[in-house]
């Protein structure tokens, strides 16, 4: 079984697409005091109300297919609290009682799983441009990704790439705000890279 990958943006510096992971997964203590509003993370009541949201624009079926996937065994370094949380949506198969009661490493490590093969099929569809995309070639690659993933996951990449805060972070919010479709529009419309006069 395939644990998700993780993206760890240096201490001093905004993230890119084009960072590939390392270490093993996402519940290591660095990871889970990133996702606690350590180091700089993301753990403000906005923010864990915004990965709720996003987790819950994503088919239940699809997040449970994803938990299925992941290695939960307990190992040294991992963040307990989190894997308890998903341990039981795996046994429990309850996704709205998970989205409301987890705690924010394991909805954070939840939304990381979910996005990180689209994301990586987006740093590959990039090339050399992955460390700062403009707009269009952003669009682009998420144009090309579109065939293998759908709109809500593909939303949701993009919105760890805005809450992870990437290069393309401003690039991200403009793309959601182009595909209300994808369920997430308004969620970051005021994090959007400024339409060209």
């Amino acid at each position: 079984m395939a644990s998700a990958p993780t993206l760890d943006p240096p201490a001093s510096a905004r993230g890119t697409l084009a960072q590939h992971p390392d270490g093993d997964g996402w519940f290591t203590p660095h990871r889970v005091a990133h996702a606690m509003g350590e180091n700089g993370g993301v753990a403000t009541p906005q923010m864990k109300n915004r990965v709720r949201q996003i987790l819950a624009n994503v088919a239940p079926g699809d997040l449970l297919a994803i938990v299925d996937q992941l290695d939960l065994s307990a190992r040294p370094g991992q963040a307990s609290i989190a894997l308890v949380a998903l341990k039981s949506l795996k046994q429990r198969r309850k996704v709205s009682s998970f989205l409301d009661t987890a705690p924010q490493a394991a909805l954070y490590g939840m939304l990381e799983a979910v996005t990180q093969g689209c994301l990586h099929a987006i740093v590959d569809e990039l090339g050399d441009a992955a460390d700062d995309p403009t707009k269009e070639q952003l669009d682009a690659a998420v144009t090309a990704v579109l065939d293998h993933v759908d709109g809500p996951v593909m939303a949701a990449a993009l919105a760890f790439g805005i809450l992870e805060e990437f290069t393309a972070a401003p690039h991200c919010a403009a793309i959601l705000a182009e595909h209300p479709e994808w369920g997430l529009a308004e969620l970051f419309a005021d994090e959007a890279t400024p339409a060209a006069e």
